[in-house]
Order: C-alpha cells, then sequence, then structure tokens
C-alpha cells in the first residue's frame, strides 16, 4: 500500500478548523511526487510559509507545475486578444518582472536561491493562463492534484490561492478527492481534475491561452541564485534537465578524456572509438558537459542537438539514449513519425519569427538528412550539436554534395573506423569538416578496449573452406576478364561499369562457396556438443548461389537456415533482414535466448547493440575492413554472463590441386585477400602467438611471407 493511503483528510476542508500549512501542504509534500496547480496567482507568501515542506518535496525528487494568472489590466488583455506574440512576451515581460521584484524582497536568500535554482532544474515550472475566445475575464480557477510514484492521485477543488491569505486569513475551503476511493464517481472527478490540467498545460483548451515564462523574465529569475551549487539534495533522475544516467554514473577516464579533447579543439572533432566502448554516450556526455558549462553563466542555454545515423534501427536506439540523458524533446525524423516534419518547422518558425530558441534533440538518418537538407536542416540554429554517428557515412557523394554547406559550429563526428580505407580524397573531406585528422581529436582503439577490460577477449578459430574446381575455373575466368586492379584503392571508381559487374560475381562465388554450408554445419554440431549453441550471430552471403541460373533460385541464407533446421530441428533459429518486418522484437527474442541463432546479412553491421551475443560465425565477408571490424565489435561488448567471445571465420582458398600453374598467381592472390582479414582478427585474439602455425601450410604453398599480409594499424 502507498504512502498516501495511510494520510487520511476528510472531504471537506476549511480555513477555519483546519490549518491548511501543517494539516494538507505539508503531509503531502512530504509523501507525494508531484504537486500540479491551476490558481489565480500564489505569492511568496505562500512559498515562504510552505518552505519546510517544499524543500523537502525538493530532496525526494518532486516536481511541481503551477498555471496561472498575470493579472492583466483591460488595457494589457485586450491586447492579448488580438493574438500579437511578440507583444504578449513584452506585456509578460512586464508583468512578470515586477513579480520577481517583489519575490527577491519577499524571500529570504536561501529560499530564492532554492526557488531560482528550482525553476533551472526544471522541478518548478510556470506557465501563464489568459482566456481568449468567448472568455474575456482572468483565469480564476483554483483546482490541483497531488500524485505518488504508484500514480495514486489526490485533487482537490476550492477557493483558495497558493497565498498567505489564502492559507491563513481568509476563510477558505476545498473538497477533496481520491483516485483509489471506493466510490466510482469521487475516482471519477479525482482523474478528470488531472485530464483537465494537462488540457491547460498542453494548450488544448480553445478558450485559454497557455504562455511559457518569456526567456528573459526566466533569465531574470535564474540570476537571483546566488550560490553556484544547489541548496539540496536531489535523486538526479527526477530531474527534468539533462543529466548523466544514473546507468552510467561512473563515467569512464577515457570519457572524460574525449570530452577535454573536445573542448581544447574548439568543440569540434572526430572520436575514432572501438566498437562497443560507448561512443553513443560519450558524445552526449560531451553534449551534457558543454550544455552545463553555458547553463550557470547563460541563463538561457538551450541544448540543441542533431544525431545523423546510418538506419532507422540506430533511430531507436540514440532516442533511448537521449531520453536516458533527458534531453528533451526527442524529434525521430523518420517515416515512423510522419509529423516529424512540422515539429522541426515550429522550431525553426519559433526561432525566425517570435524569436523563441527551443530545446531539441532530433535524431535523422543520413538520407533524410540529405534530401530534407536545404528545405529544413539548414535553417535550425548554427548553435545546434551536430553529431555524426558512423561518420564515414558522411563521405558519400550525396552527402559530400553538402558538406560545405553544414555550418554548425560544434561537432562531433563518431565512428570506430572513420577512414574511408578505400576513398581518400572522401577522407580528407570529412577530416578538413571536423578540424580533425588522425589519430583524430580522441582514439581509443579495440587493442586498448580490450587490454583494458572495456571489451571482452575472443578466440579466433579459422575454418579453411575450400573452391571446387567448377567456383575456382570461374573465379579465374572473371578475373582474366577484368583485369589487374587494386581494390584497395579509389582507383575502382574508373573501373566501367562491366568490370564492376565481374568484380561483384567474383566475390559472389567466394561468399557463396558451397563447401561454406557443409562446414557452418560442422561448427554449428561442435557448439552443440559443447552445449554453447546459443547467442550466436551468423553473418551469411547475400543473394542466392552463382551456378544457379534459375531467377526464382532460393537465397543461400534460407539454404543454410534450412540445413540447419533439418540437421539440428532442437535449435531455434529466426533472421535479421531488409524485410523482416518486426526487428526490435527479433533483437529482443535473441537477447532473451527465445532465439539461439541469428542469421543476418548486413543490417547489423553498424550501431545495433546486442551485448548477449557470445558466438560469431563469419560464412562471408567483404574485402572492406571496416565491414568485419564492426561485425566483431558487435561480439565484443560485455556482458555479465559472457566471459569471452569466439569468433568462427571461414577462410576460402582455392583448391588444394590447381589443374592449371597459370592459374598460380590468381590464387596467390585470392588467399592474400582472405588472409589480410584474418591476420586483422588474429593480431588482437587470444590466438595471436598461433598464426604461423595456423597459416603456416598455406603460407610455405604459396610463397607468402607474414609480411606479405599488409594490414591498416589504424583499424587495431
Amino acid at each position: 500500500m502507498s504512502m498516501i493511503h495511510s494520510i487520511k483528510f476528510p472531504i471537506n476542508m476549511n480555513t477555519s478548523e483546519y490549518n491548511f500549512r501543517d494539516d494538507f501542504y505539508k503531509p503531502l509534500l512530504e509523501n507525494m511526487s508531484t504537486y500540479y496547480r491551476g490558481v489565480g496567482y500564489f505569492s511568496s507568501g505562500w512559498i515562504k510559509q510552505n518552505a519546510d515542506g517544499l524543500f523537502s518535496f525538493i530532496e525526494k525528487g518532486g516536481s511541481i507545475k503551477w498555471i496561472t494568472s498575470p493579472i492583466l489590466s483591460e488595457e494589457d488583455f485586450a491586447s492579448f486578444s488580438l493574438g500579437e506574440e511578440a507583444r504578449n512576451d513584452v506585456l509578460l515581460k512586464e508583468r512578470l518582472s515586477k513579480t520577481i521584484d517583489d519575490l527577491e524582497i519577499a524571500l529570504s536568500e536561501d529560499t530564492l536561491t532554492a526557488l531560482s535554482w528550482m525553476i533551472a532544474d526544471g522541478l518548478v515550472d510556470i506557465r501563464i493562463a489568459v482566456p481568449c475566445g468567448k472568455l474575456s475575464g482572468e483565469f480564476h480557477d483554483k483546482f490541483g492534484y497531488f500524485e505518488d510514484t504508484q500514480g495514486n492521485c489526490l485533487s482537490f477543488n476550492g477557493s483558495n490561492n497558493e497565498s498567505i491569505n489564502g492559507i491563513e486569513s481568509n476563510y477558505e475551503s476545498f473538497t477533496i478527492f481520491y483516485s483509489w476511493h471506493e466510490n466510482d464517481e469521487i475516482k471519477k472527478i479525482s482523474r478528470n481534475n488531472r485530464e483537465r490540467f494537462f488540457r491547460l498545460w498542453n494548450n488544448e483548451d480553445e478558450n485559454i491561452r497557455i504562455y511559457s515564462i518569456p526567456d528573459s523574465v526566466k533569465e531574470q529569475l535564474l540570476k537571483l541564485r546566488k550560490s553556484k551549487s544547489r541548496p539540496y539534495s536531489i535523486s538526479k533522475h527526477r530531474l527534468s534537465g539533462p543529466q548523466l544516467p544514473d546507468i552510467y554514473k561512473v563515467i569512464r577516464d577515457y570519457q572524460r578524456e574525449a570530452f577535454e579533447e573536445w573542448k581544447s579543439s574548439n568543440f569540434s572533432g572526430v572520436f575514432a572509438m572501438a566498437t562497443g566502448t560507448g561512443k553513443t554516450v560519450t558524445s552526449l556526455y560531451c553534449a551534457l558537459r558543454e550544455y552545463e558549462e553555458r547553463f550557470f553563466s547563460e541563463a538561457s542555454a538551450k541544448y540543441q542537438l542533431i544525431v545523423l545515423v546510418p538506419s532507422k534501427t540506430l533511430v531507436k536506439q540514440w532516442s533511448a539514449e537521449l531520453a536516458n540523458f533527458r534531453f528533451f524533446p526527442v524529434i525521430c525524423a523518420d517515416s515512423d513519425n510522419p509529423a516529424w516534419k512540422s515539429e522541426v518547422k515550429k522550431i525553426i518558425d519559433d526561432s525566425f519569427y517570435m524569436k523563441i530558441e527551443s530545446n531539441y534533440a532530433i535524431i535523422v538518418t543520413y538520407t533524410s538528412f540529405i534530401k530534407s537538407f536545404q528545405t529544413i536542416f539548414s535553417k535550425l540554429s548554427e548553435d545546434s550539436l551536430f553529431i555524426a554517428d558512423e561518420v564515414h557515412n558522411l563521405g558519400s557523394p550525396n552527402a559530400l554534395s553538402i558538406i560545405d554547406q553544414i555550418n554548425f559550429k560544434r561537432k562531433i563526428g563518431l565512428s570506430a573506423t572513420p577512414k574511408r580505407i578505400y576513398a581518400p580524397e572522401s577522407s580528407m573531406q570529412i577530416e578538413e569538416f571536423f578540424n580533425s585528422s588522425y589519430p583524430y581529436t580522441f582514439s581509443y582503439s579495440m587493442t586498448e578496449a580490450i587490454e583494458n577490460g572495456v571489451l571482452t577477449k575472443y578466440n579466433y578459430f579459422v575454418r579453411f573452406t575450400e573452391l571446387d574446381d567448377e567456383e575456382f575455373d570461374e573465379y579465374c575466368r572473371l578475373t582474366n576478364e577484368i583485369g589487374f586492379i587494386d581494390t584497395r584503392t579509389e582507383k575502382t571508381r574508373s573501373l566501367t561499369d562491366a568490370q564492376k559487374m565481374k568484380l561483384i560475381k567474383r566475390k559472389a562465388i567466394i561468399n557463396g562457396a558451397k563447401s561454406k554450408r557443409q562446414e557452418l554445419s560442422s561448427i554449428i554440431e561442435d557448439l552443440h556438443k559443447l552445449g554453447k549453441d546459443k547467442y550466436c550471430l551468423v553473418y551469411a552471403p547475400s543473394g542466392s548461389d552463382y551456378f544457379d541460373s534459375d531467377e526464382d533460385s532460393e537465397r543461400i541464407i534460407i539454404q543454410m537456415q534450412k540445413m540447419i533446421k533439418n540437421d539440428f530441428p532442437m535449435i531455434k533459429l529466426s533472421s535479421y533482414l531488409g524485410e523482416t518486418k518486426d526487428r526490435n522484437r527479433t533483437i529482443e527474442s535473441f537477447k532473451n535466448g527465445n532465439i539461439d541463432i541469428l542469421f543476418a546479412i548486413n543490417c547489423l553491421d553498424e550501431g545495433v547493440d546486442i551485448p548477449r551475443t557470445e558466438i560469431g560465425i563469419f560464412t562471408s565477408s567483404s574485402g572492406n575492413p571496416r565491414q568485419f571490424i564492426q561485425r566483431r565489435g558487435r561480439l565484443l561488448r560485455k556482458h555479465k554472463e559472457k566471459e569471452k567471445a569466439i569468433v568462427y571465420d571461414m577462410i576460402t582458398i582455392p583448391p588444394l590441386l590447381l589443374k592449371s600453374s597459370a592459374n598460380q598467381n590468381i590464387a596467390r592472390n585470392l588467399i592474400l585477400n582472405e588472409l589480410r582479414r584474418a591476420r586483422y582478427f588474429v593480431q588482437l585474439s587470444e590466438q595471436r602467438y598461433e598464426f604461423y602455425d595456423i597459416f603456416e601450410p598455406i603460407l610455405e604453398k604459396y610463397q607468402l611471407s607474414f609480411t606479405d599480409i599488409n594490414i591498416d594499424e589504424e583499424f587495431l
């Protein structure tokens, strides 16, 4: 039972029989978590009289919302009824500025400081109500409600204002209603009072206009703070402004260092942080710290964030993290929120026409940002903090076409792999945009993360999958037709469309080698025998079998799933593909162990957080290190029930016996390309000292040495 149930109030209370402060407000302020009040006016006297209960309420993280009247003259009201927003701001400023002067005179320094801090923290929010439409008087209602953390609501209607006369001198009374009362009608009245308050608060009553306190007045109020520290303690998760979530209460040293480096770089830079080391949290910690530093010296400071992400899945993840940090409102600019354009345009219009700057956090995919840049995003404040997640996406041709027009002053680029390894020119443009080149504003490598226990250690097991004669012959034919190219450079952009198509086909032969399907079954069998066939992620090839000419041929990933389901019917399988309807539910089922093995193609490459993943089977990979490095990052995130991750990597090799020595060089280059990925993987694994033992037979056969396998140190 809630504590409030033990507090007994009569149905009616009046000031002749009861002391409103001690008998009503104090016990409620000490036991409830929210106090919402619609009232003709409140005064410094009410605050002074209820200071003990009020600050006890705040200590526990309570929050207050007041709707009140500015008590306008007839001339003032006439001006308001014209609906001239700019003039209204002036009128409110004049009327409320005098109220603040009165507060400063009437309240002690401690109480005044506490009230100012409560408003600054968003614990106290005040809005002004002015009748309009068919109403031509004042906002004269007097009702309110208290609510506890369990949703129990006590509401009341009565005659008193929030003033010293209203609780001491006048004859006043009110009637009390409980949401937990056995009488349904009383319950209904209690709920209705709550609903009515929020209709007013949200400006949904056509005959009442609700105004927020003008920024100029709020700044005047906040300047009354006499101390840099709050005169009360409070559970931070109840503050309404941005704050560090309790789940991240221990910010790591390297994340603090990232902020200091970013600050010293004039709040612009790239964070090169290994997947799983908290890029999102680090950037939001930076946003929070930067905002806090402005907040005290600039009372009207706003936080304005624009976050670019590569996928809708990441829109949802970022939305959750922004909510954790209490950056509100969060606007998700994607197809799941059809109203996003009007929401963002309102922010722009308020700034341009009303000179009102709003707090906001907008999350948008790269595609939507680029498409709507000229019409929407270019009009947002230059003071916005621009965060580009997976920042290498900013190097796409479409993004580069507008990059010079993006004028936001504060910028953070995030990626485990900022460099576009095959596109040095676009990498350079990204670096110029953020004024940050390798080793970047802040770097935290996977090597450091594993050594420092931020990421889990992993075992790396190679499974050699041999091309059959038909596959290798076709691979050689395509190679000869393409001619020699270095696929690790930007020169591939100058290839003809025919050459590019043959490159894709050649890669499809490697990724879809028939031997990989049997090898996958062998790996699953080994895992099943060890009782480790859960929390397993299989990266499968896209498309269908290269040699199947039937247009309706079944995709390889489906073939793999059917094979595993047939061989191991007790194992629960699913897939995570572009067309998967409820991908979030699929991820949750995998996290909860309701799916043992999850098959994916490309959808889990960037940013998706599944810490419980313990085993990764790589049946296919592109030649770009970014892909397999980020895929590995999915596996290395820490989880309390995961001691170590396991990586199985299928390394494709030519037939052991070549039919023609003329293809020796092609075979050698194929092996070099495959071993390059293997070296990235093995370098940081628990098997790093076993590289020669694992690969010695292959290296000797093709007269290769360890130094022939070149890798980029930036990706380690």
